[in-house]
């Protein structure tokens, strides 16, 4: 599935892959982020560069999208500061490079990495 935004030049149609690819790389530059997760038979793991998507998904409505994201953060940072900038960072990179709004990010903390 695309997202299309339709301007007065025409449509722009960008992939659901782009949008997830952008978050998690977002993401991952931010302070604490030890990786990005999924469970795997009741045990967490954290996610290879090639399949980052899977811990990314995505809730359109008309004019805006929510994104939620399963990530692991490395001990010794705080949580909640690790969290409130990967909300921001998401919500800022993403609208400023698709154009489209993001209404809200979930952040799902799966576990603390010790390294």
């Amino acid at each position: 599935m695309a997202i299309k935004i339709v301007n007065n030049m025409g449509v722009i149609s960008i992939d659901n892959n782009i949008i997830q690819n952008l978050a998690a790389i977002t993401a991952l530059e931010c302070y604490g982020i030890a990786g990005l997760a999924v469970k795997d038979s009741g045990k967490i793991r954290i996610l290879e560069k090639d399949e980052l998507q899977k811990a990314i998904s995505l809730k359109f409505s008309d004019k805006s999208i929510n994104i939620d994201i399963h990530l692991v953060v490395k001990y010794g940072a705080s949580i909640q500061s690790v969290g409130d900038n990967v909300i921001e960072e998401i919500k800022t990179k993403v609208g400023e490079y698709t154009g489209i709004k993001v209404a809200e990010v979930g952040v799902f903390i799966e576990g603390v990495a010790m390294e």
